[in-house]
């Protein structure tokens, strides 16, 4: 068992509704599952046996009793900005409700786009702003890219490669999409043939 677990969780948009902030527990009890099986049995003589299903009651009563197994535990959550309000007031009132065990045991990280509506409820909780350190992220992002590209440089030509790393940094502003680094538009070279250029760019 490993001395720190790293439980998270990426809210998205079509994910929205009352019932799917069950989910986030739900996600985060099989994370710690796997950090810690040895609470397996407390979750089967506990509830599977008597017929209790995942209301929250029993999930936030096998969360805590998880968090409070693991010497430290780190929960990150991003994109909360993407559910209505009511539900990011819910979901923050309960992660902000975990106990643990003695202080700086389990902390927590909510990564989202600046909203008033959660700058108000995390107003009395440390906040970073991202952008106030832009040329940080940035090259944070280029460092990410620029690896990301390094099995195509083997393949392509070089000037191919700086032009689609050059594309993609000026539109990441800040951020870079979790999908394909490469997926950006670009003019072939009259001197490459078409083949070889939708593959790069596919």
């Amino acid at each position: 068992m490993n001395d720190t677990a790293v439980i998270f969780y990426f809210c998205q948009h079509q994910q929205s509704s009352r019932r799917q902030t069950n989910e986030i527990l739900r996600s985060f009890t099989a994370q710690l599952l796997v950090a810690n099986n040895d609470m397996a049995l407390y979750i089967l003589e506990t509830f599977a046996y008597h017929g209790l299903g995942p209301s929250k009651k029993n999930l936030q009563l096998v969360f805590a009793k998880m968090i409070a197994s693991l010497p430290s535990v780190r929960i990150v959550v991003d994109g909360l900005d993407e559910w209505p309000h009511i539900d990011q007031e819910e979901v923050i009132d309960d992660l902000l409700g975990i106990k643990a065990p003695k202080p700086g045991a389990c902390k927590l990280l909510i990564s989202s786009r600046k909203l008033n509506t959660i700058s108000k409820l995390l107003q009395a909780k440390p906040t970073l702003r991202l952008d106030d350190n832009v040329d940080n992220v940035q090259a944070s992002i280029a460092a990410f890219l620029h690896g990301q590209l390094t099995p195509l440089r083997e393949r392509f030509r070089s000037d191919m490669i700086e032009e689609l790393e050059s594309r993609i940094l000026s539109k990441a502003n800040g951020r870079l999409e979790p999908q394909s680094p490469h997926r950006c538009m670009l003019t072939r070279p009259r001197d490459v043939p078409l083949g070889q250029f939708d593959r790069v760019h596919s």
